[in-house]
């Protein structure tokens, strides 16, 4: 399939500033710095990684001011981890989010403008290079639908916005094919290290899903981005996403055999979730719903269910946490259930909650350890 270039009105502008003698002198010495050793590409790898932990740290905190400001939390409590939201605000704030994407998708088709290109398929059908306009346009999108509360992550927009910036430096440097291929990886792997503080996951991602190679050649950028990226977010305070597991004592066969099955039955959900939703993407693509219409009825059927949990808004990493920390989960759905009814019916909650950093608030602290050691008891 022949590759298509599409001028990205950003770079245009970026190379029309540098197009002066001192600045043009720089950018050839760079150009053939970076074409003569492979080693070079490892500091472009440093930069790339820091621009995309601030980057990730700075959506991370926009999208938690956005549920403060809708939704009326404690700005060091996560959304999906929060012990009660106003249903009416639950029931309006993803329906709206989903009306002003609706409007713009509206508004993309009515203009002809070509969908966003993501970095998986920037890198197997242009070369590495990737608009960072759409990429810009594609992480605000994701930044509306999480910030609403929908139940939506933000890694999508995190690798979009990483390997946006990693493209548009290759190619201010105009790096080589497999150079700039190799730089959108260490974009999109600094933006999975930056969101879970996980450097190796990272580059793992990068070299599976981006690059699609393992190779010594690329272990080395990719590896130094992650870390840049990972580094950069905690040092500004990011990295909200960290699970803290308690220590385990001894491991029997057991306990394999245990985690094996658990493992399978994992699994099979997660197939059948994907599955679905591309029977629900195909229901909601029919002619008879116009495609402004489908993310709001996605938002009313998202804040119906916050009304019943606050779990099922945003991106649910909060939640993940809450209940580990809670444990006996299969018990904890069913009295979930139950309180939402008793609270409907003018019930109270016990308002356990956890904040950022995993700790809990909102309960006494010789409960709290309970829950956290024990699991939760009944409610007296």
């Amino acid at each position: 399939m022949r590759e298509t270039k599409h001028e990205d009105p950003v770079l245009s502008r970026l190379a029309y500033m540098m197009d002066r003698p001192r600045s043009n002198r720089v950018l050839t010495r760079l150009r053939a710095l970076l074409r003569s050793n492979e080693f070079y590409l490892i500091p472009l790898a440093l930069v790339v990684g820091v621009v995309t932990g601030a980057i990730v740290t700075l959506m991370s905190e926009i999208a938690q001011i956005a549920h403060v400001l809708i939704y009326g939390i404690p700005i060091d409590v996560r959304l999906s981890a929060n012990a009660y939201v106003n249903p009416v605000i639950a029931l309006i704030a993803p329906a709206a989010g989903g009306l002003l994407l609706g409007v713009m998708e509206w508004s993309r088709r009515r203009m002809k403008i070509s969908s966003a290109v993501d970095p998986i398929e920037a890198n197997a059908l242009r070369g590495g290079r990737l608009s960072l306009r759409d990429s810009v346009v594609v992480s605000g999108q994701t930044l509306i639908s999480n910030g609403c509360g929908a139940s939506v992550g933000l890694e999508a927009g995190y690798t979009q916005i990483g390997s946006g910036a990693a493209s548009l430096l290759g190619q201010l440097l105009n790096l080589q094919r497999n150079d700039l291929r190799l730089i959108v990886g260490c974009g999109a792997a600094a933006a999975i290290a930056a969101a879970f503080g996980a450097p190796i996951t990272g580059a793992f991602y990068a070299c599976e899903l981006i690059v699609g190679v393992y190779s010594v050649g690329s272990a080395a950028p990719i590896l130094a981005a992650s870390l840049a990226g990972a580094l950069t977010a905690q040092w500004l305070g990011g990295a909200p996403y960290s699970l803290e597991i308690p220590h385990v004592g001894m491991v029997g066969v057991e306990h394999y055999l245990a985690l094996i099955g658990l493992a399978l039955i994992v699994s099979a959900i997660g197939i059948l979730v994907m599955r679905s939703s591309a029977l629900f993407e195909q229901l909601f693509q029919q002619s008879w719903t116009p495609v402004w219409i489908r993310p709001v009825i996605g938002g009313v059927c998202v804040g119906a269910m916050a009304i019943i949990t606050p779990q099922v808004l945003a991106a649910g990493h909060g939640a993940m946490v809450l209940n580990m920390h809670r444990g006996q989960p299969a018990r904890q759905i069913v009295r979930g259930v139950a309180r939402a009814g008793g609270t409907a019916s003018g019930g109270r909650s016990d308002g356990c909650h956890l904040d950022r950093h995993g700790n809990p608030r909102g309960c006494d602290r010789r409960r709290a350890a309970d829950d956290v050691v024990f699991g939760s008891g009944d409610d007296a």
